[in-house]
């Protein structure tokens, strides 16, 4: 295989590219999908800064166990709740995208767990919307935190000015015929420095194999010591919430980590209640879940007005699903917890 370290680029252009690329894929049609997709890991394998972005966001991410935890029941289907957290949805995304594009069937997936009435459009615009656009995001949030080199400039070389000299004056001499010569075909050294785009995309898929494989052999190392040792106290599954919270300046509020956490792990069991209840529609689940997102982001960053004006859209966005009879009670006490916490809205 070709050292991809010569395929690859610096600096933030390919960044922003691949973030662009993530929101205008929203506005793309199914049909032109897996070319869209290619373009994305393309992005990725041939850009130095985007490479290590998700090199890091991979080292110890269980994608069986990732995916198994995101498919949520939805009446008679299953949904995807994708990762929340900055680093597990870069992990998440690209291991999805990966499996497309090397033969996992996109329509079948899409018809699976984005299921709609209106279409394979209409459902491949909802996959982007959960899992491609907050990858772009996510990405773009990662790099702002790296230091990132932009390519030196190479100089420009002047020519040289012309020195004269003398010019001496051709002799004729006679000239022989010489026998033809068999034209050899040559291969040019271009071809070897061509930007190879699927070498380098080649490259990047082995190494994200290579971190699934040591993962799988450090869970077996961490299976044999287990048998040896006594076995540690169960984690309390309560203590991580379903929409974990990224760290952010505090604007207004002063809420405890347990206050935060309280709040964020009701909006998870609402969400839970409405996918187990059967009576929402992926399309309104798929709401309720960006409106929980974002009102988990005003509440990390202790935003009295982003809280009260994301928790009046949340409530809305709740009461307007077809769970929303038996979703109430679980969003007043929510907002009986926003109220002990000192911030009030105008739903409560």
């Amino acid at each position: 295989m070709s050292d991809i370290s010569k395929y690859t680029v610096g600096g933030r252009a390919p960044i922003e590219k691949f973030a662009r690329l993530c929101e205008e894929m929203k506005n793309a049609k199914f049909i032109v999908a897996e070319e869209k997709i290619r373009e994305l890991l393309i992005t990725v394998a041939t850009s130095a800064a985007l490479k290590e972005i998700v090199s890091n966001a991979a080292k110890g991410f269980d994608m069986n166990a990732a995916f198994a935890a995101s498919r949520i029941k939805a009446g008679k289907r299953y949904s995807i709740l994708p990762p929340v957290r900055r680093k597990d949805i870069i992990a998440y995304a690209m291991h999805l995208l990966y499996a497309f594009d090397i033969g996992t069937p996109l329509q079948d997936f899409l018809e699976e767990y984005y299921f709609s009435a209106n279409g394979i459009n209409f459902s491949f615009t909802l996959f982007v919307s959960s899992i491609v656009a907050p990858l772009g995001r996510a990405v773009l949030a990662e790099a702002e935190e790296m230091t990132i080199e932009e390519p030196a400039e190479e100089p420009i070389e002047q020519p040289e000015e012309p020195t004269e000299e003398p010019v001496e004056e051709p002799v004729e001499e006679p000239v022989e015929p010489e026998e033809p010569k068999k034209e050899e075909s040559e291969e040019t050294d271009e071809e070897d420095d061509e930007y190879d785009e699927l070498d380098a995309l080649e490259a990047l898929y082995a190494e994200l194999d290579e971190e699934d494989e040591e993962e799988d052999e450090d869970l077996d190392e961490e299976e044999d010591d287990e048998d040896e040792e006594e076995p540690d106290e169960p984690e309390d599954e309560d203590d991580e919430p379903m929409f974990a919270a990224k760290t952010e300046a505090s604007s207004g509020l002063n809420l405890t980590e347990e206050q935060k956490t309280a709040l964020i792990k009701r909006l998870g069991d609402i969400f839970n209640a409405a996918g187990k209840s059967g009576r929402a529609t992926n399309a309104e689940l798929n709401g309720i879940y960006r409106a929980a997102a974002e009102l988990t982001d005003r509440i990390t960053e202790q935003n009295l007005s982003g809280i009260s004006e994301s928790a009046d859209k949340f409530a809305a966005v709740v009461r307007g699903s077809g769970a929303a009879a038996i979703l109430i009670p679980d969003l007043d006490e929510f907002y009986n917890a926003l109220s002990s916490c000192g911030i009030k809205a105008s739903e409560g």
